[in-house]
């Protein structure tokens, strides 16, 4: 049980993220989503953990999860 929520976790993550750069997007007045690279640069972390982060492979945990969580709901940055 406790391998199915985690990845149901890390899709969920997932989604917020992906669904985060169109919105961020969106705000630039773009027809498209920000790149994975401005994306990457906007958040402070490498281009290669936002990739992991969007296919799900894994997710922040701590702190930063929670930092995240704010950041892509619109509450800081």
């Amino acid at each position: 049980m406790g391998t199915l929520h985690s990845q149901a976790s890390k899709e969920s993550f997932a989604r917020e993220l992906i669904a985060w750069r169109k919105r961020r997007g969106q705000a630039r007045k773009l027809k498209r989503s920000i790149s994975q690279r401005e994306a990457a640069t906007e958040l402070g972390l490498s281009v290669r953990t936002l990739q992991n982060w969007e296919i799900a492979r894994c997710r922040p945990a701590g702190p930063l999860m929670g930092m995240l969580r704010k950041i892509l709901a619109g509450q800081e940055k």
